[in-house]
C-alpha cells in the first residue's frame, strides 16, 4: 500500500478514535466526591458496595426513572438528594409491611431530603454526635466479625417510636446512631451517617462495615437487591438511559461527518465505478487522430481546417519551387507567377478562398469543396510541376 492511499486512511482512523474518546468523556460523569450514588467512584459514593455485592453472586440493579420498588427485596437508600414524596412513601411502606427489607444511610446534610420518609416509619433524629467510631449495640450483630464501624464527622442520634425496634449501633456513649425499625412484615434499618456504605468508608483497614452489611443481608430475607438512583437525580431520561441517548446520537453525527471526509480526501465514488481500460495499452496513430478529430469537431472551429489546407499548398509549391512558404500569399503568388501565370492564378483563389473560409465558421459543404480544388491543384502540380529555380 502507498503513503497517498495510507494517509486518508490514518486520518479516518484517528479521527474516529477522537470520536470514541468524545463519547466517553460526554458519557462518563465527573467523579466527585461528593456524589453518594452507586455509579460514583468517588469517596462518598456507593460503587463499591455495589460492585462488591454483585461479584458475591447477588441479584443487585438499580432502581431509576421511577420510584418502583416491587421488584426488590432489600432496597439500600444512601443519603438521598431529593425528597421522598407522598406517593413514594406510601410505595415504600407498603413495600416494608408486604415483607420487604430497607436500608436509609443518611446524616444531617441529607435529613431535609429524609424527614418525611422518617415520620412515615417512625423513625426520630434526636440530634448529632461528632464520634468517628459506632460500636455494635446487640452481642448478635458482631460475631467475631463486627468490632467497630466508622462515621462521618457529623452522626445523626436516631430514637424509634413503636413496639419491636432495636438499637442497632451506639457510639460508645449511650447514643444510638443506628436503628431497626419492623414495619408491618417487613423492616427498615436507619443509619445516622451514609460514611460506613461509601466507598471509602468500606475499606477493611477503618472498621468493620462490610461486617454491618453482611449481618443486615443475613437477618433480612436476602433475594433480589436494588440501589435507589430515582433519589439521586436519575429520574425520565436521565441516569444510564441519559447517558446512553446523547453520546451515541453525538457519534451518530460525527461517525457521519469522518465517513464523507474519508470518502473524499481518498477520492472514493459514492456509485458504481465505471469499468476500467486496460492500463497498459498505448494508443495507435488513428486512435490520436480520431480523438484530435473529435475534439476538433466538439469545439465546433473549422476555420483551423480551412487554415491547414492553405499552408499545406504553399509548402506543396515550395518543395517545387524553392520558394518560401513563410512569406505572405500575395508575395508567394508574385513570385510563383514567373513559373506561369496559370499556377498563380489558380493559387491566388484557392489561398483567398481558405483564409476567407478560416476566418470564418464554415460548414462542412464548403470545407469539401475547398478540399476538392486544393487536391485538384496539388494534382496538377504533380502531373507538371514547375521546376524549381526554371521560370517559364
Amino acid at each position: 500500500m502507498s503513503n497517498r492511499s495510507l494517509r486518508p486512511a490514518a486520518i479516518a482512523v484517528v479521527a474516529l478514535a477522537l470520536v470514541g474518546v468524545i463519547a466517553v468523556l460526554s458519557s462518563t460523569p465527573a467523579v466527585e466526591s461528593t456524589d453518594p450514588s452507586s455509579r460514583s467512584a468517588g469517596r462518598a459514593g456507593t460503587l463499591a458496595l455495589y460492585t462488591w455485592l454483585d461479584r458475591l453472586g447477588l441479584p443487585v440493579h438499580r432502581v431509576s426513572g421511577s420510584f418502583d420498588v416491587d421488584g426488590s427485596d432489600v432496597l439500600f437508600m444512601v443519603q438521598p438528594e431529593r425528597g421522598f414524596s407522598a406517593d413514594e412513601q406510601v410505595a415504600l411502606v407498603d413495600h416494608l409491611r408486604g415483607g420487604g427489607e430497607a436500608v436509609l444511610a443518611v446524616d444531617p446534610a441529607g435529613l431535609s431530603s429524609a424527614a418525611g420518609l422518617l415520620a412515615s416509619v417512625g423513625v426520630v433524629p434526636t440530634g448529632v454526635t461528632s464520634d468517628g467510631t459506632a460500636f455494635p449495640a446487640e452481642p448478635s450483630l458482631a460475631r467475631g466479625r463486627l468490632r467497630r464501624v466508622p462515621l462521618g464527622p457529623a452522626t445523626l442520634t436516631l430514637r424509634t417510636t413503636g413496639a419491636g425496634a432495636g438499637t442497632v449501633l451506639d457510639d460508645g456513649g449511650g447514643r444510638t446512631v443506628a436503628v431497626m425499625q419492623p414495619v408491618g412484615a417487613g423492616r427498615i434499618y436507619v443509619i445516622g451517617s451514609p460514611h460506613p456504605l461509601s466507598n471509602e468508608g468500606l475499606q477493611p483497614r477503618l472498621g468493620d462495615s462490610w461486617g454491618l452489611v453482611l449481618a443486615v443481608l443475613e437477618r433480612s430475607r436476602g433475594g433480589r437487591i436494588a440501589f435507589d438512583e430515582v433519589h439521586h437525580g436519575e429520574t425520565g431520561a436521565s441516569g444510564a438511559a441519559g447517558v446512553i441517548a446523547w453520546p451515541v446520537w453525538l457519534g451518530g453525527v460525527l461517525a457521519g461527518l469522518v465517513g464523507l471526509g474519508y470518502l473524499t480526501l481518498s477520492g472514493r465514488r459514492l456509485g458504481r465505478p465505471l469499468p476500467s481500460g486496460e492500463a497498459t495499452a498505448v494508443p495507435s496513430a488513428t486512435a490520436l487522430v480520431g480523438a484530435v478529430a473529435q475534439l476538433v469537431e466538439r469545439s465546433r472551429r473549422r476555420g483551423a481546417v480551412a487554415e491547414r489546407y492553405a499552408e499545406e499548398l504553399k509548402q506543396r509549391l515550395s518543395a517545387a519551387t524553392g520558394i518560401d512558404p513563410g512569406v505572405d500569399d500575395a508575395t508567394f503568388v508574385a513570385r510563383l507567377a514567373g513559373f506561369g501565370a496559370g499556377v498563380a492564378d489558380e493559387t491566388a483563389e484557392v489561398l483567398r478562398q481558405a483564409r476567407a473560409l478560416s476566418a470564418a465558421d464554415p460548414s462542412e459543404t464548403a470545407l469539401v469543396a475547398l478540399a476538392g480544388r486544393v487536391d485538384a491543384l496539388e494534382r496538377s502540380l504533380g502531373a507538371g510541376a514547375p521546376t524549381a529555380g526554371v521560370p517559364r
